[in-house]
């Protein structure tokens, strides 16, 4: 096993670990979606939540290489 990026948490592990922490808080997520927004620096999402993090993660994979 290499241990090259075992101190690094990647971004897409991050957003993961915090949109769970979201959902685990309420069984309804999109209860928490202001609370996701504010934590993001947004007001509001122009497109469908799954797709934007689908965006983000494809982005945040590109540029971690």
């Amino acid at each position: 096993m290499s241990n090259k990026n075992s101190n690094r948490i990647s971004a897409d592990l991050k957003l993961k670990l915090f949109w769970g922490e979201v959902v685990s808080k309420n069984k309804h997520p999109m209860q928490h979606m202001k609370e996701l927004l504010k934590f993001l620096g947004k007001t509001k999402l122009p497109i469908p939540i799954h797709q934007w993090l689908r965006n983000q993660l494809i982005h945040w994979k590109g540029a971690a290489r």
